[in-house]
């Protein structure tokens, strides 16, 4: 199986032939493999320049399954909360299992002053 670079910038190409033996083997066997199909799915469905914000990818091996999660992506506003994907595919034959957008939302400062006066109130 051989690889290329796209012009040097050191970009993994996957070859006809990877895709086909991580494929059609018996699993995507290859982490890397995983990340730039996560990727793939997201600049499928929203585009490569939303796809390059969320960049790197990392990828666990789960046993049956790769969890891939991007990076972390501030929502385009100034304030806006920061926010990863996580992409559940299956080793046996690439199925996407699961794919959400999580994003942590800022706490406002009036609602986590009430938070630490409930906790204070509870250690009396």
């Amino acid at each position: 199986m051989n690889s290329s670079d796209d012009d040097g910038n050191q970009k993994r190409v996957w070859t006809r032939d990877e895709i086909l033996m991580s494929m059609l083997g018996d699993m995507i066997v290859s982490r890397d493999f995983a990340q730039d199909y996560a990727d793939l799915l997201i600049k499928h469905r929203h585009g490569e320049e939303q796809a390059a914000r969320y960049r790197p990818w990392t990828a666990e091996d789960k046993g049956k399954t790769w969890e891939v999660t991007s990076g972390v992506a501030a929502d385009e506003d100034e304030d806006g909360a920061p926010s990863i994907y996580r992409v559940t595919i299956a080793k046996q034959d690439g199925r996407i299992l699961m794919y959400k957008q999580e994003t942590r939302m800022p706490v406002v400062h009036g609602i986590a002053e009430i938070i630490r006066s409930a906790k204070k109130k509870e250690e009396r």
